[in-house]
């Protein structure tokens, strides 16, 4: 399925470049199966890469830390691609009872049924993105003008009530929008956040809910970010749209392992320490551990068998 696997060795070329020719010595190898030319490496889907790239940018994709990430993942004897332990967000069933660790236990959902016309549009190259943002938007509805009134018994026991409205905006700001919309019926100070643009602006931002429009943030032109936000609803976006929100948040996971880092912590030298292992995902790899273990094990024993 993956043989004679062909990549230049530098990251900003392609496959397809004019004048690069595939040459042998570029060949490699999937971990996992045997070396070619001392080299190894995984596949990943071209536009799953490219989204990945987006939900890092401004930084690039740190090739080692990405590299060592796929190496601790699983790969099951009897299969070609590691595994990240999750159903694809519904593209497979997960088998999490009947299998052996040397074997996979992900059925492609498409081995059964006609595949879903949501998985399988390009998540990266939506057509459907240049006619939401080229659209007129939508008439918002007039604020909502409050009243000046005396406060009532319920008002003065709103703690919101007493912070200035600058306040009020970044609190909300850490809301997700629907918590948002539950805080204005809980209290009249967030009744303003609604028609706040700098609130729907941030739901595009790359923390926000709709992240995944990252095409919006590429220009400084004049939005309604709140008409925006409605058009963007699951409701009204194409299969495109909807499988680029699926694997947009299975990226996510991949950046949150990314930015994890490492502490190295000192082992006190005692009996016990000999048995801490490095864990592993190759079940060859922790035989050999193990067998390792057991002889350090055996030698520590008859070293210690003069002072017992």
């Amino acid at each position: 399925m993956f043989d004679n696997l062909i990549a230049p060795p530098n990251r900003s070329m392609r496959w397809s470049d004019p004048g690069y020719d595939s040459p042998p010595e570029d060949q490699f190898a999937l971990v996992g199966h045997p070396i070619v030319n001392d080299r190894l490496g995984f596949v990943f889907h071209e536009a799953c890469w490219a989204l990945l790239e987006e939900a890092l940018r401004p930084a690039p994709v740190p090739l080692p830390r990405m590299y060592a990430v796929n190496r601790s993942l699983p790969l099951p004897y009897e299969s070609a691609c590691h595994s990240w332990g999750h159903d694809y967000a519904g593209l497979v069933i997960v088998d999490d009872e009947n299998y052996f660790p040397w074997e996979d236990r992900f059925q492609d959902l498409r081995n059964y049924t006609d595949p879903h016309p949501v998985f399988s549009r390009n998540p990266y190259r939506v057509a459907e993105v240049d006619d939401i943002l080229g659209r007129a938007p939508e008439e918002p509805p007039a604020p909502v003008k409050l009243q000046n009134s005396h406060p009532t018994s319920e008002a003065m026991r709103d703690c919101f009530a007493a912070l200035p409205a600058e306040i009020c905006a970044a609190i909300a700001m850490y809301l997700p929008v629907a918590d948002m919309l539950r805080a204005r019926l809980a209290s009249r100070a967030f009744w303003p956040i609604f028609h706040d643009q700098q609130f729907w602006a941030a739901q595009f931002k790359q923390s926000g809910e709709r992240s995944w429009l990252f095409e919006a943030r590429r220009d400084a032109l004049p939005r309604d970010w709140r008409s925006l936000y409605r058009q963007t609803s699951d409701a009204r976006i194409g299969p495109g749209l909807r499988n680029r929100q699926r694997v947009w948040r299975l990226i996510q996971g991949v950046v949150d392992i990314l930015d994890l880092s490492w502490t190295d912590l000192e082992t006190a030298r005692t009996p016990d320490a000999i048995h801490c292992i490095e864990a592993t995902a190759d079940l060859t790899d922790r035989l050999v551990v193990a067998s390792r273990v057991e002889a350090l094990q055996a030698a520590f024993d008859a070293s210690t068998a003069d002072y017992s």
